[in-house]
C-alpha cells in the first residue's frame, strides 16, 4: 500500500483529525502531518503504513481504495520495443506482478510468436492445452476467458499464454480488419474483470504489434542506454503517432524505461544521459528509476517466477519495485 493512497485517501476526508489518527495508530505526534505537507521530502516507511492501515480501513480506506480499483474495463497497457533483448519481456512479467502486488487485478498477454512470456510460467509439456489458445480466441473459435490461466498460484494474477503457432498466416479474418481482432474478439470480453492488462509485443513493428498499439491505453518502452535505442526510440514514437494520426486513436506515452544500465561501461552512463535530452525535446518522459543489469533478473525465467517473487532482496528486485512505485504515483496522480 503505498504512501500515495494514504495521502490521497485523507485529502479527500478533510473531516478526519490526523492528530487522533496518529495518537490511535500509535504513532509519533506529527508524523503523519509532515507527510501531508510535504514537509521536507518526509516518507512514511513500512512500519508507519503497517501500523496507519488498520485505523484508516475503521474511516473506509479500504471501501476508498476498492472504488479506486473498480473500473467498468481494464486499463491496456502495451510494453513495446520493436528490438529484441532489451528487458520488454521481463518488465511486462514485474511491472505486472508489481501492480498485483499493489492490490490490482492483472492479465498478462503473450503476443509474441517466441513465447517468452508464457515459458516464463509454465511449459508446453506441463500444459499442452494452453498456449494455443490465443489464437483460437483471436479466430473466435474460443471464448478468451477460457484462454485464461493463473500465472502464479495467486487469484487475479493471470496470462493468456501463446506459442509458434501464433503467426498471421494462422489467423482468419477478413483482410483489413484484422487489426481489430485483438481488442474485439479478447480484450473487450476479458477487460471488465481486471483493473490492467499488460500487452508483451513481438520485437517488431509488424501485425501483432500494430494490433497492440491500436488496442491499447498506453505505452511502455524499455530501452538499453546503448547508440542504436536513440535511432529506434524515434521509430517507434513515429509508430505511435502514425496510430494517434491514421487511426483516430488515443494512446499515451507512460514512459521509457531504461534496462539492463552496468555501472561498469562508461559509455551507457554516456547514452542514458542523451536519451535522456532526447526525450525531454520531444516532451516524452523517461523514468526517473532505471533497472540495473543483474544476474538474479535473467535468473527468475528458469525458476518460472518474476524476480519480484524469486529474488525481492535483490539489486534487480527493489529497482523493479521502485519503478512500479513511481508508475503507480504517476497513474493515480493522472486519475485526480
Amino acid at each position: 500500500m503505498t504512501q500515495e493512497l494514504i495521502v490521497k485517501f485523507l485529502s479527500s476526508r478533510p473531516g478526519l483529525n490526523v492528530k487522533s489518527l496518529e495518537e490511535e495508530a500509535g504513532l509519533s505526534r506529527q508524523t503523519l502531518a509532515k507527510v501531508l505537507r510535504g514537509e521536507n521530502g518526509r516518507r512514511l516507511n513500512d512500519l508507519h503504513i503497517n501500523k496507519l492501515i488498520p485505523t484508516l480501513n475503521n474511516y473506509g480506506f479500504g471501501q476508498f481504495i476498492q472504488s479506486l480499483q473498480t473500473k467498468e474495463k481494464a486499463e491496456i497497457i502495451a510494453v513495446f520495443n520493436h528490438k529484441g533483448g532489451v528487458g520488454k519481456t521481463t518488465t511486462t512479467i514485474n511491472l505486472a506482478r508489481g501492480l498485483h502486488k499493489n492490490g490490482y487485478r492483472v492479465l498478462m498477454i503473450d503476443l509474441d510468436a517466441q513465447a517468452n512470456l508464457s515459458t516464463c510460467f509454465f511449459t508446453t509439456e506441463e500444459f499442452p492445452d494452453k498456449n494455443e489458445l490465443l489464437l483460437s480466441a483471436l479466430n473466435d473459435e474460443v471464448d478468451p476467458n477460457e484462454a485464461i490461466y493463473q500465472a502464479l498460484e495467486d487469484e487475479s494474477f493471470d496470462i493468456i499464454a501463446t506459442d509458434e503457432n501464433l503467426i498471421e498466416s494462422k489467423l482468419k479474418a477478413v483482410e483489413g480488419v484484422k487489426d481489430v481482432l485483438l481488442k474485439k474478439r479478447v480484450l473487450d470480453k476479458v477487460s471488465g474483470n481486471y483493473d490492467f492488462i499488460l500487452l508483451d509485443c513481438p520485437p517488431s513493428l509488424g501485425f501483432f504489434t500494430n494490433c497492440a498499439l491500436n488496442s491499447a491505453d498506453s505505452v511502455v518502452i524499455p530501452v538499453i542506454p546503448e547508440e542504436m535505442s536513440i535511432q529506434g526510440l524515434a521509430k517507434m514514437i513515429g509508430a505511435i503517432s502514425e496510430i494517434r494520426e491514421l487511426k483516430d486513436h488515443e494512446i499515451d506515452i507512460d514512459g521509457v524505461l531504461i534496462t539492463m544500465k552496468d555501472a561498469r561501461y562508461a559509455t551507457h552512463e554516456e547514452y542514458e544521459g542523451a536519451i535522456r535530452d532526447f526525450l525531454s525535446r520531444a516532451g516524452i518522459r523517461v523514468f526517473n528509476k532505471i533497472i540495473r543489469k543483474n544476474a538474479q533478473v535473467a535468473e527468475a525465467p528458469a525458476h518460472k517466477m518474476p524476480v519480484l517473487d524469486y529474488r525481492p532482496n535483490s539489486n534487480g528486485s527493489k529497482d523493479y519495485n521502485e519503478f512500479i512505485q513511481e508508475y503507480l504515483q504517476i497513474k493515480e496522480t493522472a486519475q485526480v
